[in-house]
């Protein structure tokens, strides 16, 4: 999962440092989430910890 955010000057992206971090339930409600570890690039660097949740299907990697 790689997003890019920008504040004013700065960029930073995110990439995944492992694949396939994307969880899927069917009970008793259906939900999908992406949830795991990611290196940040760009203006700033490190690691961090992404949860997303709320987008229209499954992702296409």
């Amino acid at each position: 999962m790689q997003i890019e955010i920008r504040l004013g000057e700065l960029s930073v992206r995110t990439r995944p440092i492992l694949d396939d971090q994307e969880l899927s339930t069917s009970r008793p409600l259906p939900v999908v989430y992406w949830e795991g570890l990611v290196r940040l690039e760009g203006s700033l660097s490190g690691r961090g910890d992404l949860e997303m949740t709320g987008y229209t299907g499954r992702l296409q990697m």
